[in-house]
């Protein structure tokens, strides 16, 4: 007679322990391919936010580039419609000077002095 071994305790047993082992088997394969996909996200992930500091890096830089250049375009576009600087009330001209309104100055300068002497004494 065939003996059926899911009758018997010990081959009860033997199929149960058989089935629990390749579920043991298949459940631990599912969990090594989700870390090996978890690990897979992770480093993707930091690859991304890599990226993203760099590009924002590179925007931050290029961003105050352009800045300093229009500071400095704005300062340069004030500086020549500001008149430019008169010199000094000293009387005398800057050496090699051959601007003639810097000669009128000079002159102008001088005369003043000689205002200044005639109206003290």
């Amino acid at each position: 007679m065939w003996k059926n071994p899911f009758r018997d305790a010990a081959g009860l047993e033997k199929a149960h322990s058989e089935s629990i082992s390749e579920r043991f088997e298949r459940l631990e394969s599912s969990v090594r391919s989700l870390k090996d996909e978890i690990a897979a996200l992770e480093r993707q992930s930091k690859s991304m936010k890599l990226e993203w500091e760099e590009a924002y890096d590179k925007l931050h830089h290029l961003m105050a580039r352009i800045t300093k250049r229009a500071k400095t375009r704005a300062a340069e576009a004030d500086d020549d419609a500001v008149e430019p600087p008169q010199p000094a009330l000293s009387g005398m001209r800057p050496a090699g000077d051959s601007d003639p309104a810097s000669r009128v100055l000079g002159t102008h300068d001088t005369l003043q002095r000689m205002r200044n002497r005639f109206m003290r004494g």
